[in-house]
């Protein structure tokens, strides 16, 4: 064997076996676009007695370049004795269906395809062909975005099942040892043209810092991998402030204490970390570190699924309500309790539950129950009679702000109404007097059990 081809392989099993991944032991599905960095992934796997499949999509985008290249690599797979899955997608079609990225929806569909054969054939990884020069292209692509550190970490070598054997390789390896090796591969013209940024960055960009730093891609590579060290180390060091500074923690919200985390240098990188699972992007993030440091609060931010509150001592991030949420739930006479949305329950009981705290209970003429009663969110307009208040109204809106009641609580508040859409009860906060019992013997108690609290 060739001394240069042996190291290749020797390399490839260094890697392998770093990933904790044995020849023989776990089956591989190999993503192969019948480009040269794939095709030289399969035969590269097989020399070091890897147990693989390979995977193929057909994006029809190049019409009879496409079917060329899918051609090719069951050909491969045909003369290697290997097994061969093929997809192919009306890639354009459904770009228009699903408004997007191209790229992005090639590689929703690719992945979503990758995980149905995984467990239709019990494989345990599937490998891409990404290498070092990948790497590079990616550190530069996510700098010029803005990236946080996160994606300064570039790609990663294994991220649950998916494992990339080549990002210790450069191109020009790969290349040379296909040459050497007299590997065939298919071609694939898009990758000549710049339309987009990562062709650009390929073709363009790169030359020219090569004329800077020949060794640019391993250069970055090493910085790649320290970038995801320091990574890991803010992360875990960023969730162990976390602890200390949550106020509260279900599964519908989370709140900060203000106070204890601007307290901490660098707070920032908390934030980044606390909020990086909840969508929200660095200039938002850069948004609600700039009113934390002005002291500013009401701040409100949202996305699809969240939405972000700055108080004046906490920051608040909730889900949405959703259309469900905003429809009135409806209380059966016939019924002792109903459940509201985060899991508490509201109940009624003769007798007064000593338990309960006195902001979560209120006792109400026996009439009150005999009806079907509603929760629903305040609306603008909503007007009630708050106990010991002699009788006087008051708007719910002008309650909320003489009682301080931040916007997330005020959106959250449920209130107790009957069929006439009259206000008994702001549920946690102020009964109506309109409804206090003339006697003991004509009333009943309404009580919330929190799934939060053991009273």
């Amino acid at each position: 064997m060739d001394q240069t081809y042996k190291r290749f392989l020797q390399k490839l099993q260094q890697k392998m076996l770093k990933l904790g991944i044995l020849p023989q032991r776990e089956k591989i599905l190999v993503a192969c676009s019948g480009g040269l960095d794939s095709t030289a992934l399969v035969h590269a796997l097989i020399a070091c007695d890897f147990k693989i499949q390979v995977a193929h999509v057909n994006y029809k985008l190049r019409s009879e370049e496409s079917d060329a290249n899918e051609h090719f690599v069951s050909g491969l797979c045909s003369s290697l004795n290997i097994t061969f899955h093929v997809n192919s997608f009306e890639t354009k079609s459904l770009l228009d269906s699903n408004k997007g990225n191209l790229q992005e929806v090639a590689r929703e569909l690719r992945y979503k395809w990758f995980e149905e054969l995984m467990k239709l054939h019990d494989l345990d990884f599937i490998a891409t062909a990404h290498h070092s020069d990948d790497q590079a292209e990616t550190l530069i692509h996510h700098f010029i975005r803005g990236s946080a550190l996160k994606g300064l970490s570039g790609i990663a070598d294994k991220r649950d099942r998916i494992i990339r054997p080549f990002l210790d390789f450069s191109r020009e390896e790969i290349f040379n040892i296909s040459e050497l090796q007299k590997w065939e591969h298919s071609r694939d013209s898009s990758n000549e043209k710049n339309d987009y940024t990562r062709n650009f960055i390929r073709n363009q960009i790169m030359p020219l810092v090569r004329e800077i730093n020949p060794n640019v891609s391993e250069t970055l590579s090493k910085q790649a991998e320290l970038y995801q060290e320091m990574n890991a180390f803010l992360k875990y060091s960023a969730n162990n402030f976390i602890k200390d500074l949550i106020l509260k923690r279900d599964e519908f919200s989370s709140d900060l204490d203000i106070a204890k985390l601007i307290s901490v240098p660098g707070y920032i990188v908390i934030l980044y970390e606390f909020l990086r699972d909840s969508g929200f992007t660095n200039d938002q993030i850069q948004q609600i570190a700039s009113a934390i440091d002005a002291k500013e609060s009401g701040l409100v931010l949202t996305n699809k699924t969240y939405k972000l509150l700055v108080d004046r001592q906490t920051l608040k991030v909730s889900v949405h309500h959703s259309e469900e949420s905003n429809t009135p739930l409806i209380w059966e006479s016939a019924s002792d309790s109903i459940s509201l949305p985060d899991g508490s329950i509201l109940k009624r009981s003769l007798e007064e539950p000593e338990h309960i705290p006195v902001i979560n209970k209120i006792n109400v003429g026996i009439q009150v129950v005999k009806q079907t009663l509603y929760l629903r969110h305040w609306k603008s307009g909503d007007v009630f009679f708050p106990k010991g208040m002699n009788g006087h109204s008051k708007k719910i809106s002008d309650y909320f702000i003489d009682s301080k009641v931040n916007r997330f609580d005020k959106d959250a508040a449920w209130l107790l109404v009957n069929d006439k859409d009259e206000i008994i009860w702001i549920i946690s906060m102020r009964a109506d007097h309109r409804f206090i019992p003339v006697s003991s013997e004509e009333s009943t108690w309404i009580y919330l059990e929190n799934k939060d609290l053991n009273y």
